[in-house]
């Protein structure tokens, strides 16, 4: 209703973050994934819980290259690479990973407001073949 009432104004289509919130109980999706997300990950064993959260901030630090935001990949690369430098997961060796990783945080840092612009995506490490995993 409110969404309509908005259109019809000429104004934003969105319902509105309380009209939403209303419709779903008061808990966000984002929320819900949150706690979900949380739960599971006490289930990893520390180490592998570390080494997990590393690649994944050093995935989102790339994406928050990508989208503009120099601060947030430097932030999320340097503890990505912090968690996963000397690790192993499944038998994988991270160390290879993590330092090309960190190769490009410290491009990200020495080229300050112009790592933007600037920033050498053929750097970014693939990560390794997964098939070679071990449990």
């Amino acid at each position: 209703m409110e969404a309509s009432r908005s259109r019809a104004a000429g104004g934003n289509t969105q319902p509105s973050s309380a009209s939403a919130r209303g419709a779903r109980g008061g808990r966000s999706p984002t929320g819900r994934w949150i706690r979900r997300r949380r739960r599971w990950a006490r289930r990893w064993p520390p180490p592998r819980r570390e080494a997990l959260q590393g690649l994944i901030q050093i995935a989102v630090g790339f994406q928050h290259l990508a989208n503009g935001n120099a601060a947030g990949a430097r932030g999320l690369l340097a503890d990505g690479c912090a968690k996963t430098l000397g690790r192993q997961l499944h038998g994988l060796d991270l160390d290879p990973f993590a330092r090309a990783a960190r190769g490009c945080l410290h491009q990200v840092v020495s080229r300050g407001a112009a790592a933007i612009q600037e920033f050498d995506w053929t750097a970014v490490p693939r990560f390794p073949n997964t098939h070679t995993f071990k449990e």
